[in-house]
């Protein structure tokens, strides 16, 4: 039985995340030198913090490894995750 609702065509579809996108445009690169400069000092920022949390909490350490990882991945890539869903980011 067929239902009343109807399903978004991809190729209609708004811009947006990964949902409506496919891998590749997904994850090409989006940002400039002066964003990977950016996020690379934050992502480097958070590691160092990491480090220092470790006398502290594990779970804290974790999550600011986790996070400086992520950034330095967009630093390396040339990619944010936040421009690929469409916000609008400074650098």
């Amino acid at each position: 039985m067929k239902s009343n609702t109807t399903e978004s065509d991809p190729r209609t579809a708004q811009p947006g995340c990964a949902a409506t996108r496919p891998a590749e445009a997904f994850m090409k690169p989006n940002i400039l030198r002066k964003g990977r400069v950016v996020r690379g000092l934050i992502g480097g920022g958070l590691v160092v913090g990491g480090f220092v949390a470790l006398t502290v909490s594990w779970c804290a350490a974790l999550l600011l490894f986790a996070g400086g990882g992520f950034a330095l991945f967009e630093a390396l890539r040339g990619w944010c995750v936040l421009r690929a869903c469409g916000v609008k980011t400074r650098f």
